[in-house]
Parts: C-alpha cells; sequence; structure tokens
C-alpha cells in the first residue's frame, strides 16, 4: 500500500516538471486528434534526463497510441521498453502494471504466448495478501481468461473469471472508479467470449451488451472522456457485432459494427487492425 501512495506522491511533485508539460501537451494534441503531435510530444519525454517512472509511462503512452495507428511493431518495442524501465522503479504495483500493459499490447495484435507469459509473471510480483493489488489482480485474472479462451482452454477460462468475479463483485458498487468500471467491462467482454465458445448464444449477446454498456458509462464520466475510452466502446460494438454475425443476427450485427466504424472514422483514424486479436 505504501509504494502505491509513493507514486502518487512522486507523480503530483511533477506537476512543473518538463515531463509533465509534454504531457499537457500530448493530452491538447490528442484533443485535436493530432495523432503527429501526440507522437513527437512523447517521443521529446524519452530525450528528457532518464525517470525511471516518466520513461516507463512514456514507452507505455506510445505503445498504445502506435496500436491505434496499426504500427504494431512499433508498439510491441515500446511496450517492451516500458517494462524494461519499469523493472528499474524497484516497485511491484509499477512492475506489474508494466507487464499488463505489454501483456495487453501483444494481446491486441495476436501475439497470445507473449501475453500469457507477461500477466503470470505480473501476477507473481503481486503480494496475494495486499488489499491495494485487488483490482490489478482482477484485471490480471480477466486477462489470462482471455488468453484461455483463445486457446481454446474453457475450463481454464472459467477458473479465471471465477477468480477475477470474486475480486472484482466488492468494488461494482463504485460507479464513478473508471478503472473499476472498465476491468468489469472487460470481465463481461471475456465472459460473453467464453459463452459463444460454450454455444450459450443469447447469454453470449447478455454479457457483449452488459460489456458495451459498462464501456459507454466510463467514457461518459468527466474524468475519461477522450480518445482511449471511445475506441474501447468502438472495440466491444465490433466484438459484439461479431458475435450477432456467428449467430445469424444480420440487422443487429450490421448496425453494431456501423458505430463501430463511425466512432473510429470520427476519431480520424484507420480501422483497426487489432480487433480480431
Amino acid at each position: 500500500m505504501e509504494e502505491v501512495f509513493e507514486s502518487v506522491a512522486k507523480l503530483a511533485e511533477q506537476d512543473e516538471s518538463p515531463d509533465w508539460q509534454l504531457i499537457v501537451e500530448a493530452g491538447e494534441h490528442e484533443e485535436a486528434l493530432n495523432y503527429d503531435g501526440m507522437e513527437a510530444a512523447h517521443l521529446k519525454r524519452l530525450a528528457l534526463p532518464k525517470g525511471d517512472e516518466s520513461t516507463w509511462r512514456a514507452h507505455h503512452q506510445l505503445a498504445s497510441l502506435y496500436v491505434i495507428l496499426n504500427r504494431h511493431d512499433e508498439a510491441i518495442r515500446h511496450a517492451q521498453q516500458a517494462t524494461s524501465a519499469a523493472r528499474t522503479y524497484d516497485c511491484p504495483f509499477v512492475t506489474a502494471a508494466a507487464l499488463r500493459s505489454e501483456g495487453a499490447t501483444s494481446l491486441r495484435v495476436g501475439r497470445v504466448s507473449d501475453a500469457e507469459r507477461c500477466f503470470v509473471e505480473a501476477i507473481g510480483v503481486l503480494d496475494v495478501d495486499d488489499p491495494a493489488y485487488r483490482q490489478l489482480r482482477a484485471a490480471l485474472s480477466t486477462l489470462l481468461a482471455n488468453c484461455a479462451v483463445h486457446r481454446g482452454e474453457l475450463d481454464s477460462a472459467t477458473a479465471y473469471l471465477e477468480a477475477a468475479d470474486a475480486l472484482l463483485r466488492p468494488l461494482q458498487p463504485m460507479l464513478s472508479a473508471a478503472g473499476v468500471q472498465s476491468d468489469l467491462a472487460d470481465w463481461w467482454a471475456t465472459t460473453a467470449r467464453l459463452r459463444l465458445l460454450l454455444g450459450k448464444k443469447d447469454d453470449a449477446v447478455v454479457a457483449w451488451q452488459k460489456a458495451i454498456l459498462l464501456a459507454r458509462h466510463v467514457a461518459e464520466l468527466p474524468q475519461c472522456q477522450g480518445l482511449y475510452t471511445q475506441l474501447n466502446v468502438a472495440a466491444m460494438l465490433h466484438h459484439y457485432g461479431q458475435c450477432l454475425l456467428k449467430i445469424g443476427n444480420g440487422n443487429a450485427a450490421q448496425k453494431a459494427l456501423a458505430e463501430s466504424r463511425q466512432i473510429v472514422g470520427d476519431l480520424g483514424l484507420p480501422p483497426q487492425q487489432s480487433y480480431d486479436s
């Protein structure tokens, strides 16, 4: 717990730092949908004197940007560099968070084995008895369930989802906690994928609808209205549409897919090549 508070305190001290000023600049470019400007600002951060946390965060934000620009090799490279920088920070929470991000990037571009390795290591870094890590452990369990679904290991996927549910259930009432609600959306999305593989078509549709509802809720929170939360809604809609196509509901599928494409297009981005991962 102390490590988490120390991280927050250090961030507060950086308000006037060159790194923070570049973060603000990148945010302004993001609001203007200027992706070249976002990239340039984060690359400038990496040219600053090295700082463990600022370095890993800059690499992480570049990885996230390159994924949505379909520059997947660069995304993987920066995600790996983010993890390397995070390890030098010597904080379990930061290391696990970086591993989670690296694994999520790998999963988005279809590298399931690499993703699973990251998630397993991240869980091993965290103290299972520390309540400060509850939410992160839940998210990692959901991601491992996603990997198991990709492999067709349905019993393992079910076990991981049950473990994540036990950790997330007490946090569900925290409606304004964007991270919690986003993790719940991911849990329902993975549950939907599992249900479809189990032949529970109607239940899969219900699960996707719950995932989309939560993703929309997060995207509408005042502190989260921006690029990546909107893209998460688009991704959920895309996968929901694919699910509907598989069960023969073409009209509803086309509606969901059209809304997904509209969101991506309005953001000035190319069709997302990573949605099928």
